[in-house]
């Protein structure tokens, strides 16, 4: 019974990291124990991509980095297993 309780806890704890990359990519995967690098290259990018899309001469590669940014955080929440679920 507690592998259960412990699946649940983990299947929340994903679904909650995932919403958090939605609305910013690489926040939720600075929080997933096993891919904090990623989560922080994935923040640069996306900050990167912002102040480009700001800027007239950057804004159509903004625009795509923001894209692969927000991709690339949801495929880590979706593919990602945490290695506390036993």
């Amino acid at each position: 019974m507690r592998q259960a309780g412990k699946r649940k806890a983990g299947i929340v704890k994903k679904i909650a990291l995932i919403l958090v990359n939605l609305l910013f990519p690489g926040l939720g995967t600075v929080f997933m124990d096993t891919r904090r690098k990623q989560g922080i290259i994935q923040l640069i990018l996306t900050g990167l991509a912002f102040l480009l899309a700001a800027s007239v001469i950057g804004a159509i590669l903004g625009l795509v980095l923001i894209m692969i940014s927000f991709v690339w955080a949801f495929l880590s929440g979706v593919t990602w297993d945490d290695p506390n679920w036993g």
